[in-house]
């Protein structure tokens, strides 16, 4: 192959990578429109992809915190039944320590009859 045919192939593949000359202004290759094309699709593929799985997450997280609150409201209605029971169990605890004796049958006053009231 002469000199002159190596120069003229190795102009023409120049020219179809790296666009070619009309009128004085630089073209950009066919080629570099797909290649821009493709990254584009592929940027924006991956966009709604990263979006997507964002969102999907934030519902994610926004359901283990209604969890947590409601986890939360049972153990503080479990800590109030815990105090009471453990204050009834101590009353009786301390009633017998202090030998007082149940009250089997309670009677009232009743205020309207003919009571004296002392000053």
């Amino acid at each position: 192959m002469s000199e002159h045919k190596k120069k003229k192939l190795l102009k023409k593949l120049k020219s179809q990578f790296s666009g070619t000359e009309r009128e004085g202004k630089k073209t950009i290759s066919p080629l570099v429109h797909v290649g821009f094309l493709l990254l584009m699709m592929f940027g924006g593929i991956f966009y709604l992809v990263e979006v997507n799985a964002t969102s999907t997450q934030g519902f994610q997280i926004r359901s283990l915190q209604n969890q947590v609150e409601q986890l939360e409201s049972i153990q503080k209605e479990l800590e109030f039944r815990q105090a009471d029971v453990s204050s009834l169990n101590a009353l009786q605890e301390k009633s017998t320590e202090l030998n007082l004796v149940a009250v089997e049958r309670v009677e009232s006053i009743d205020g309207s009859g003919p009571l004296a009231l002392s000053r």
